[in-house]
């Protein structure tokens, strides 16, 4: 170990040419004899010349390396490449010659040169490869710190992808309405997991009962949210003959006490849009809880519906209103969680104007999913997926994006299906 002006170790080697010329140890007994005042003097070990060709092998300390003119260019590379991987320290004493030899990276001297300079290089070298086997003992152990990190880093995007499939997988299809409503589906997670979740279920022979809701925030402790939400919405309460279908008020009612009771101190809260479809009449009841309100798309206006109340999970007596309409063959109801607000930047926005709101939104969505359209509002969906595609920004969006359009299905056509 060399310690600073305390003893270190010369490891001598020469060249085959060398050996067979010279004793490696009569070259170094002068330098060991001029050493400086005020450093212990080294020991001196000699070692073969494989310990230059296997770089693997470097030992603490300062490496000699004694070299003939003629073994110079074939032996260069083998030296540098010491240097290079090993770093440690080495100092290459040549047969004098009129040609300047040089290694990248060692100190390169004739071996003619005054054994007092030869020894201030040594023991310069030592002196700095003190700090240099330190940086080295730091980097690698750095390097250590890193794969782990990295290995974890592999491990939990794995298992992210793998709770987006779960999440996915509990999410409705869009056939679950097959028969009473068309349904198309945009759902855009920000990242693996979205904290938005989604509804549509068909509770009777003509009912069908729809649901949208944005957990705060975004990624994991979203997600989890959204399952909780899940979990917590009743749309019925009693069993068999005495089952009833609870309505809009009663449900996001009941959902918001479920939450509020559980939540505790945090600041977990949602948004949510839940509605009734009585499909034989057309008749859409729902309520909303701070959601952006429903927009219903016929093929020459769009209206919004206002539902207003409160945030899910916020107030423990909290009241929520209810809106009634009806939805004729041809309209197209809108659900959508607030990630459209930034999903079409102004034209020409760029860094932080791309996540900053805007209301051109409204306008897309009613174009895209115009009624009327050839695949109906499933092909719509495609639609309005390819238009998110487009926009800038859409690799790397600020907020999860999810929409539901629901359309419903002319009697003639029930009855076909």
């Amino acid at each position: 170990m060399v310690q600073g002006r305390g003893e270190f170790e010369v490891l001598l080697t020469a060249s085959p040419l060398v050996r067979e010329r010279l004793d490696p140890e009569s070259v170094v007994a002068p330098v060991l004899t001029s050493w400086p005042m005020g450093m212990l003097r080294p020991s001196v070990r000699v070692t073969d010349w494989d310990s230059v060709r296997n770089p693997a092998s470097h030992h603490e300390g300062v490496l000699v390396v004694l070299l003939s003119k003629q073994e110079r260019d074939s032996t260069l590379a083998v030296l540098e490449g010491y240097v290079e991987e090993s770093m440690g320290a080495v100092l290459v004493l040549t047969e004098p010659s009129d040609k300047p030899t040089a290694v990248l990276g060692a100190p390169t001297l004739p071996w003619s040169t005054d054994p007092a300079h030869i020894a201030t290089s040594l023991a310069t070298l030592a002196a700095r490869q003190e700090v240099i086997d330190r940086i080295a003992r730091e980097h690698k152990l750095s390097r250590m710190m890193l794969d782990g990190v990295q290995r974890q880093l592999i491990e939990w995007n794995a298992e992210m992808r793998r709770a987006a499939g779960v999440q996915r997988e509990f999410l409705p299809s869009a056939n679950c309405g097959a028969g009473l409503v068309d349904l198309g589906v945009v759902y855009r997670p920000a990242g693996d997991v979205s904290g938005d979740v989604y509804d549509l279920r068909r509770l009777d022979e003509h009912t069908v009962a729809f649901f949208i809701a944005d957990a705060v925030g975004h990624g994991v402790p979203a997600a989890m949210m959204t399952q909780i939400i899940a979990r917590s919405l009743r749309m019925t309460e009693g069993t068999g003959d005495e089952e009833r279908i609870l309505s809009p008020i009663e449900a996001l009612t009941r959902l918001n006490d479920e939450l509020v009771r559980h939540g505790g101190s945090s600041s977990r809260f949602a948004t949510a849009v839940y509605g009734l479809i009585d499909t034989p009449t057309g008749r859409v009841r729902l309520a909303g809880a701070g959601h952006p309100p429903p927009i219903v798309c016929t093929a020459s206006e769009t209206r919004r519906i206002e539902t207003g109340g409160p945030l899910l999970g916020v107030f423990e007596e909290a009241e929520f209103g209810e809106a009634e309409f009806e939805l004729r063959p041809g309209e197209v109801l809108i659900l959508f969680s607030d990630g459209f607000e930034m999903a079409f930047p102004e034209e020409g926005a760029t860094g932080e104007d791309l996540k900053r709101p805007t209301r051109t939104h409204l306008d897309r969505l009613a174009q895209v999913s115009a009624p009327g359209g050839a695949g109906g509002v499933r092909e719509a969906a495609m639609r309005l997926n390819a238009e998110l595609d487009g926009q800038v920004g859409s690799l790397h969006q600020p907020d999860d994006v999810t929409a539901l359009l629901i359309s419903p299905i002319a009697q003639e056509a029930r009855l076909a299906a």
